[in-house]
């Protein structure tokens, strides 16, 4: 999501245009399914071995820097640059994130082959959700004069000096599926599944002071985990063995060093200020573009202090 939420504030690209729409079209927006799709095709299916040999490290999801890493196979080189940035950005992303909850074994390590099969769930079941649903903007296109063109941006390369964009790729359809993802994966889960913790009085928890009952994301997150474990190979089918062996070079818990780091008062503000950002949003009819930008100076203001 952060990815493709990323390509709003970038602007169109041309790799990104849906040529077979429209023969007008010069750009588009990453939308998730896109994303997706290209994932499950260009990460690696070499499977690690299961001895603590270095050679792993660069097989396995933030064991080492992204620079380091090898989470493509070969035919990322046959996508188009624009394509590539964004696979790239996302997956660098996943290895910072990997790599903190790693080291301090609030995750397993997942070799980049099982995160290629985690994508493959993630696109088939968000394709099959996205399949008929009458709110698709794609079935509400609306030709801007040029056929198949429904949205145009300044600065770009048209004639007119604008970025023609079809439906498929446009920012309206990028926004549509991002709520759709969140809805469906984070906020909601899917009801049509018998396990859905929606199902029962047990799954809803109560909010006294707005009177009402809801289902917290933090279960369907969990939720969603079991479901798609269930599609993934256990440790023996995987490793050969039921225990998964350590990464090489990194001590149990017992033997690392902690560190108390002292509160940073300016980070504690910025932090702050976005959370205010956050709640005042749709107050102050912020649009997408300039939140993420807003939210983006934030946060590389966080990092530099």
């Amino acid at each position: 999501m952060e990815t493709c939420k990323q390509s709003l504030v970038d602007g169109p690209k041309a790799g990104l245009a849906a040529t077979h729409e429209s023969e007008h079209t010069n750009g588009g927006y990453l939308t998730i399914d896109t994303l997706l799709h290209c994932l499950q095709r260009i990460l690696t299916d070499v499977k690690p071995t299961p001895s603590e040999n270095p050679e792993n490290g660069p097989l396995i999801c933030g064991l080492v820097s992204f620079e380091e890493s090898q989470p493509f196979n070969g035919s990322i080189s046959n996508i188009n640059p624009d394509l590539a940035h964004y696979c790239g950005l996302c997956m660098r992303k996943l290895n910072e994130k990997a790599h903190e909850l790693g080291v301090y074994d609030q995750q397993d390590w997942l070799p980049w082959c099982i995160i290629k099969k985690v994508m493959m769930i993630y696109y088939d079941k968000f394709t099959f959700t996205i399949m008929g649903d009458d709110s698709d903007p794609f079935y509400h296109r609306v030709s801007l004069v040029l056929e198949g063109i429904v949205e145009r941006v300044p600065d770009g390369p048209s004639t007119n000096g604008e970025w023609l964009i079809s439906v498929s790729c446009s920012s309206m359809r990028l926004k549509w599926m991002e709520n759709l993802f969140k809805r469906f994966f984070i906020e909601y889960g899917d009801s049509s599944e018998s396990s859905w913790p929606g199902h029962g009085n047990g799954g809803y928890r109560y909010d006294e002071d707005e009177d009402v009952y809801y289902i917290a994301s933090d279960d369907i997150c969990r939720w969603w985990a079991g479901e798609m474990r269930s599609f993934l190979p256990s440790n023996r089918e995987f490793w050969g063995e039921d225990e998964r062996p350590r990464p090489p070079n990194y001590p149990p818990p017992a033997r690392r060093p902690t560190t108390v780091e002292p509160v940073n008062e300016t980070k504690k503000k910025l932090t702050e200020m976005l959370a205010f950002v956050e709640e005042k949003r749709e107050t102050w009819k912020m649009n997408e573009g300039d939140y993420l930008k807003l939210s983006n100076l934030m946060k590389e203001a966080f990092d530099s202090v």
